[in-house]
């Protein structure tokens, strides 16, 4: 087991406690009266951990006060803990200070917020190291549990329950079937196949709607039942139909014999009506010839308007041909001249190609021979050696002959030496000659071909321009002729269409001279709606007849539906009490295993509903009396059972701080460090006993 014990606890400047150490044992008494420091010595060792009071609060006043109740500023606050951990000593310490910045132009300094620093075993460490540290050590949400035996009954129930579950392994659906297999067969396969809190949810919802269904359905046959209504004899609807469809023949038999006598009036409305026709026909082609003179002229003027469009970029681009070439017409020419010049200048140089003229040159083809110039001037420069009439192996000088042979020798190879670096000079300046000479003249065509360019190109500007000009203005006249076009046919011109005018208008003053028996006409139609709305009402009833047959059928359907539902929901609610038999055993295996870990404190972790159900749930009893109703002595031997246990299943254990000791006479052993918090009113500052 894993056992952390506080060895030393260093506070200065935290809420009350100015300066204070205290050295811990194995069990440790801390006795005061009221408001005299011993919470602030548990609030100081868990801010300095986890940031948090010994309540689990995240936000508390740490600062001390002045007399007055103010924060005392300007102090560092610091709590510094010796901790062994399974024999190795780990000192860890925090410290928070105030930030104060000056304001920009201001000599006053304002508290922009605290900032905390991080030793470990007196080396700084960042935050995240701290943290880290700390969490190797223990984790935050275990020491609370483990440190306060009021810890675990602060936690809600589910995560008691959660937390409990894992002091037993898992009890399986297959060990409760084991325990009576011959109950449980008919859900056996279901509860193998889920979790038994599945199962019953499962079987709930399926109860919730077959109980739905079963509330819905008498108000479904009543509603059918209201369906039904009083409806005569279907013999004598039968009767009532014939009678009226009998009257509806004799109309039409009326209506047949004047058509018979109407043939004439119906022989002009026909001629009418294909007169009318006629006259549309020849609006549709006039309309149709408009359209196409419209269209064509459209098409006009569009092509008018791309041709001038695709000379008008032509134009541009001519345009833009010929800038470049006279743009570049001025470099050719310089280029030329340039030539010119190194032309002349090299002629000259080549006239006088002996060395004293070639000194005398400016220009830059001397720069081009300047090593020549140097070689030859150094040769120039030489002069025979009297040392060379020495002879270098008996040092004696040679006889006046020989050194005037010698003499003359080095005059003759030094003239045939410069005459050489001559000829390499003025074979240098002929190869530079011509090739400026060609430069010139390449440079000289260039020019030539440029303003033939120019010229050529100047003249195709032109046509263009021409040809750019004449169609803009077919373009505008095309524009102008389809603007001129009517969109709307004159008929008043059309001599078939005023012909056929003058026949329709003939043919509406002989219809209107004829008897056409509009007035029969119109007693008949009156008559034949006032049987047809007779006919709709006797049909109706046929439909109504027809609709309780349908209801009778319906109300049948939903009686045997009735039964059988009934029949399901109470098959339902067998299965779903067997289920929550079956839940019932398991939870109470789950709870003879997990009590069986405490030796005072017993857990509820199901309770019976009046229905007959089970709810989960999770309340801690001593001897049967709920952990709520218990004294203050009862509640912290009962925490102080559930550390133990929890110390055993976590296999760790670090100091227990029990608060208001003194509320109980004797407590159990517990196999961790022991920090007791007495009041004591004779105790105005804080006594420590170790034992």
């Amino acid at each position: 087991m894993r056992r952390i014990t506080l060895k030393k606890l260093r506070v200065e400047n935290f809420k009350g406690c100015r300066e204070r150490q205290i050295d811990f044992g194995q069990t440790t008494d801390i006795y005061g009266a009221n408001a005299s420091g011993k919470t602030t010595i548990f609030d100081a060792f868990t801010w300095m951990l986890f940031n948090r009071d010994s309540a689990g609060a995240t936000t508390f006043d740490i600062r001390p006060l002045d007399a007055d109740g103010r924060m005392v500023d300007n102090v560092e606050i610091l709590v510094e803990a010796v901790l062994d951990v399974d024999g190795e000593t780990i000192t860890l310490q925090k410290v928070q200070k105030q930030n104060w910045v000056k304001k920009r132009g201001t000599d006053t300094a304002v508290l922009q917020g605290n900032t905390n620093a991080y030793e470990i075993n007196g080396f700084p460490a960042s935050e995240a190291e701290y943290k880290t540290k700390i969490a190797s050590i223990i984790q935050e949400s275990l020491f609370k549990l483990l440190t306060d035996p009021r810890a675990f009954a602060a936690l809600p129930w589910k995560e008691q329950r959660d937390i409990l579950l894992r002091f037993i392994s898992e009890i399986t659906e297959a060990d409760v079937l084991a325990k009576d297999p011959t109950k449980y067969a008919p859900i056996a396969d279901e509860v193998q196949a889920a979790p038994i809190e599945k199962c019953i949810e499962k079987a709930k919802k399926a109860m919730s709607k077959l109980k739905d269904r079963q509330k819905e359905l008498p108000a479904r046959i009543d509603e059918a039942n209201k369906a039904l209504v009083d409806v005569p004899e279907l013999a004598d609807l039968e009767l009532q139909r014939n009678a009226l469809n009998d009257q509806l023949a004799e109309i039409q038999k009326q209506r047949d014999d004047m058509a018979a006598s109407l043939g004439a009036v119906d022989a002009v409305r026909d001629e009418i009506m294909q007169v009318k026709a006629e006259m549309g026909t020849v609006e549709m082609k006039v309309r149709e010839r408009i359209r196409e003179t419209l269209r064509d002229a459209e098409t006009a003027h569009d092509e008018a308007n791309r041709k001038a469009d695709r000379l008008f970029a032509a134009k541009k681009d001519k345009e833009a041909e010929l800038k470049s070439l006279q743009d570049k017409l001025p470099e050719k020419r310089a280029e030329l001249e340039q030539a010119r010049k190194q032309y002349s200048e090299a002629v000259k140089i080549t006239a006088d190609t002996n060395a004293e003229g070639l000194q005398h040159q400016t220009n830059y083809f001397v720069e081009k021979f300047k090593d020549l110039q140097m070689t030859i001037a150094g040769k120039k420069a030489e002069t025979f050696s009297d040392d060379s009439t020495v002879c270098p192996v008996c040092h004696r000088e040679y006889p006046a002959e020989q050194v005037e042979e010698m003499r003359e020798s080095f005059e003759v190879e030094k003239q045939a030496s410069l005459a050489a670096r001559i000829r390499a000079i003025q074979k240098l300046l002929t190869d530079n000659l011509r090739s400026i000479t060609a430069t010139g003249n390449a440079a000289s065509q260039a020019v030539k071909d440029i303003e033939a360019k120019i010229a050529t190109v100047s003249a195709e500007l032109e046509t263009i321009k021409q040809d750019w000009t004449a169609a803009t203005g077919e373009a505008s006249k095309a524009y102008e002729y389809k603007n001129s076009l009517p969109t709307q046919p004159d008929l008043s011109v059309n001599q078939e269409y005023t012909a056929l005018q003058d026949k329709l208008a003939a043919l509406q003053r002989q219809l209107s001279n004829m008897d056409t028996g509009e007035g029969m006409k119109q007693q008949l139609a009156s008559r034949e709606a006032e049987i047809r709305v007779q006919l709709d009402g006797v049909n109706r009833q046929f439909a109504a007849v027809e609709a309780n047959d349908r209801a009778q059928e319906r109300i049948e359907e939903l009686k045997t539906e009735q039964r059988n539902v009934g029949q399901l929901v109470a098959d339902q609610e067998r299965k779903l009490y067997l289920l929550e038999e079956f839940s019932r055993a398991k939870m109470e295996m789950l709870s003879s295993g997990i009590n069986g870990q405490f030796r005072l404190v017993n857990f509820k972790l199901f309770e019976m509903q009046i229905n007959g159900g089970m709810k989960d749930t999770c309340e801690m009893t001593v001897n049967g009396v709920p952990y709520s109703s218990l004294n203050s002595a009862g509640k912290l031997q009962a925490g102080l059972d559930v550390i133990a246990a929890l110390s055993r299943l976590y296999d760790v254990s670090a100091p227990i701080w029990i608060d208001n000791r003194e509320s109980v006479t004797e407590i159990p052993a517990v196999d961790a460090q022991v920090i007791n918090l007495y009041v004591s009113a004779p105790d105005k500052a804080l006594r420590i006993e170790v034992a």
